[in-house]
């Protein structure tokens, strides 16, 4: 068997890293060759036989958020989500947090925070997220465990800094605060001095500025025990896929820490191998101690969650050198017929429509094959404009893209799974109500800067308006790029506008009314005239509605009706062959 482990002599500390699962657990209709939550239970316990006999080794399986929304076994559980975490518990994650995704489901969170002292390893780890109903942290603040081969580690998990805490249920701190906080130091004090590795689980962009500036308050706050302690940096939610070492401080580039991101879906993972040597430590105010120092850090160049050979790498059975049909362990066979079983149940693969084109997410509106095209020309005139209110403005949907459209929509049949996977989002449809038509035009542009979560970098209303007059006279530079925010429509001729958003959305817009000079209009729940509130939901029906031919039923159909036409031509001629016969033998 090939040995995964570098070095006998020192400890090593084997990290995988997975986040964003998003409900994904039971992989992928139109890339089969990608995992699944058995390939993920497998790879952790290939690892897990394959380094057991050297006792210098030791591992950690580390979830950065987003476990919730994507899937229609996410989605259409009882309570959303909960499928998707009891599931989770059959994988010995040993640190978890939760993220955006998770944190928008007051359901889903009211269950997970009850539910998660069923995962056997105690994983949830909150650091600056809270439960209103207690007012103290989701889970445990941080998490400090002593491995068998004696490493130290130290670990906590951070949510990004909140621009407005819109969760119902739970609520975030900012993170820089919350590390500067008493507590926190108190507990710094108590641990920095007794281990060998930082952990630092974020649900945040890797190359976002928060991460950055997190990782250097970070070593900052270790630099007072004049501790290089490694760090490892788990970053998330943009789903990027890559491992590097962090961002250089003043300069200098940081041997001592590295950062991994894993995509989403299970589609990916990091694991990374740190190996650690003893290093002598004394404080400024001459305490000793012994922490570690990394003599090597390795990760894994081949990162995506497959099995077999393929054009992208060797594969992962490779790394144990065994066989891809050897691959999966008894105990990942069992997990995947059970996530089957509950998927039949669900039904996830029930075909609701299908659709004679590819409409592609990535587009923009003025393109004929743009999935936002369909979304705002098609789906929101059929299933949300209410005509009463047509007659007195403008229904005029403005459509994050990001935040509504996760896939294309492929030609061919489309089932339930590929219709949540598409807009997988429950937000409820709002509106701006009677928005002058320049006021209107100037929250598309405030929403397209992007500018709310730059509290640090925070633009002045002159600075504002001065950019806006000349977005004006520029031709029109949006017609073939994808902006954060869409519209079907930008003459602003209307005599007064209803933004259709979402309750998500609305919160960012909204920031943008002192930037466009517009008080009152406040936002109100849009009275949709299909009676269907959320953006799931709505595409679901409109699928049901209006992509109803079965592509393939439709090619059967026509298949059996030539067969017919075929069988009464041929009847016919054999019905004239003797018929001819007979006359003749008269």
């Amino acid at each position: 068997m090939l040995q995964l482990y570098l070095c006998l002599l020192l400890p090593e500390l084997h990290v995988i890293h997975v986040s964003d699962i998003h409900g994904g657990i039971y992989g992928h209709k139109d890339q089969p060759e990608l995992g699944d939550i058995g390939t993920l239970l497998s790879y952790y316990q290939r690892v897990q036989q394959n380094i057991s006999s050297n006792p210098e080794a030791a591992m950690l399986l580390i979830g950065t958020g987003d476990d919730c929304e994507g899937t229609a076994l996410s989605g259409l559980s009882e309570i959303k989500c909960s499928e998707i975490y009891k599931f989770l518990t059959n994988v010995p994650f040993d640190m978890m947090t939760v993220g955006n995704h998770d944190l928008s489901q007051p359901a889903s969170m009211e269950f997970l925070h009850e539910f998660q002292h069923n995962f056997p390893k105690k994983p949830f780890v909150t650091t600056n997220t809270f439960y209103n109903r207690t007012g103290e942290r989701f889970s445990q603040p941080f998490k400090y465990q002593v491995m068998s081969n004696g490493i130290r580690v130290f670990m906590i998990s951070l949510m990004f800094s909140p621009t407005q805490n819109d969760y119902q249920n739970t609520y975030t701190q900012n993170i820089e605060p919350t590390l500067r906080s008493l507590w926190f130091s108190e507990i710094l004090s108590e641990y920095a001095v007794k281990s060998d590795i930082f952990l630092l689980n974020m649900h945040i962009g890797t190359l976002e500025p928060e991460s950055h500036s997190t990782y250097k308050t970070i070593r900052a706050l270790f630099d007072e025990f004049n501790y290089k302690i490694p760090i490892h940096v788990l970053g998330a939610h943009d789903h990027l896929v890559f491992h590097v070492i962090c961002p250089p401080i003043n300069g200098v580039v940081d041997k001592n820490c590295i950062a991994t991101e894993c995509g989403q879906m299970l589609k990916n993972l990091q694991h990374v191998v740190w190996t650690l040597a003893p290093h002598n430590v004394t404080t400024p105010v001459g305490i000793n101690f012994t922490g570690s120092t990394a003599t090597n850090v390795f990760p894994f160049e081949f990162d995506e969650m497959i099995v077999a050979p393929t054009h992208a790498g060797e594969g992962l059975a490779a790394r144990f050198n065994i066989f891809p049909e050897s691959f999966d362990t008894e105990d990942a066979i069992i997990l995947r017929i059970q996530v089957q079983a509950k998927i039949k149940q669900v039904n996830v693969y029930q075909v609701i429509g299908a659709s004679k084109f590819t409409y592609v997410y990535e587009k923009g509106v003025y393109f004929n094959d743009s999935f936002q095209r369909l979304w705002n020309l098609a789906l929101m005139p059929a299933l949300v404009f209410n005509r009463e209110l047509q007659k007195r403005c403008y229904q005029f949907p403005i459509t994050r893209v990001d935040n509504t459209f996760r896939k294309d929509v492929q030609q061919g049949n489309i089932t339930l799974d590929d219709a949540v996977r598409m807009v997988p989002f429950s937000f409820n449809t709002t509106y701006l109500p009677n928005i002058e038509p320049e006021q209107a035009q100037c929250l598309y542009f405030w929403g397209n800067l992007a500018r709310w979560n730059h509290d640090h970098d925070v633009i002045s209303v002159e600075r504002f308006q001065e950019l806006f007059q000349k977005y004006k006279q520029t031709s029109n530079e949006t017609a073939k790029i994808v902006p954060f925010y869409s519209v079907s429509n930008n003459t602003w001729e209307g005599p007064c506008y209803d933004m259709i958003t979402t309750n998500y959305e609305e919160k960012r817009l909204t920031m943008g009314y002192k930037y466009c000079g517009i008080t009152g209009h406040e936002p109100k729940v849009y009275p949709t005239s299909s009676g269907i509130q959320l953006t799931d939901e709505l595409f679901i029906e409109f699928i049901k509605r209006y992509f109803n031919q079965n592509e393939e039923d439709e090619e059967f159909e026509n298949e059996n009706e030539q067969k017919i036409v075929i069988t009464l031509i041929a009847a016919l001629w054999l019905f004239g062959i003797l018929a001819i016969a007979f006359f003749a033998f008269k």
